[in-house]
């Protein structure tokens, strides 16, 4: 009988993580097809394969805007170099 409610807690509180890392995810300010392709992963796998790929997600997004800062920077620079001349 314990090892019954050990199992149901432990899938409610599986549930309840799932619950709060969906909640989050659409409170952040990432892009659509990044948060839904995170909760398509969930429906067939682990609450780990979950994670993983709505971190992956948000790595590819900051990578992408972090190549844009450079641009942005390179380019800053470039002009003031221009105006020190």
């Amino acid at each position: 009988m314990a090892n019954a409610w050990k199992e149901r807690v432990e899938k409610e509180n599986v549930q309840a993580d799932k619950a709060n890392a969906e909640a989050a995810i659409m409170r952040s300010d990432m892009d659509g097809s990044v948060a839904s392709m995170g909760r398509s992963q969930a429906s067939g796998g682990s609450k780990r394969s979950y994670t993983t790929q709505v971190l992956k997600g948000r790595l590819d997004e900051l990578e992408r805007e972090l190549a844009n800062e450079k641009s942005r920077r390179e380019k800053v620079e470039s002009d003031l170099a221009q105006l020190k001349k």
